[in-house]
């Protein structure tokens, strides 16, 4: 209700998992969208939008570090990646983890070496 009474334009979000649905959920149900504010959630998945329906997310902002469907490299990336692990291409956090462990591994590579402290400076 306070960030309501604020008159906001966008209120931030953060919370995590449930407690995201849940917050979009009960926002939708005091009419904050139909108020003219927006949510901006930062740890929500754009696939959470389906279980958490249309309505409720309407005009909801999102933080995400990956969309498969940004761009034709995403696309590619997506798609080299769903041919081994299938329906979860499109979740942020596996192509994210990805990323991570692919840095990692060409530091080893570029380092010459596992010892993570002369890894993490290369």
């Amino acid at each position: 209700m306070a960030a309501q009474n604020s008159k906001a334009q966008v209120i931030g979000l953060a919370n995590v998992a449930t407690e995201t649905v849940n917050t979009i959920k009960q926002a939708n149900e005091f009419g904050i969208a139909k108020g003219g504010q927006r949510l901006a959630a930062f740890l929500f998945f754009a696939n959470d939008v389906k279980g958490l329906g249309l309505e409720a997310a309407q005009g909801l902002y999102l933080t995400s570090s990956f969309y498969w469907d940004l761009d034709d490299k995403t696309r590619g990336f997506a798609k080299r990646f769903s041919s081994t692990a299938p329906a979860r291409c499109r979740i942020t956090s596996r192509p994210r983890t990805n990323s991570v462990v692919m840095h990692y591994l060409r530091a080893i590579d570029a380092a010459g070496t596992d010892d993570a402290k002369t890894v993490v400076k290369r």
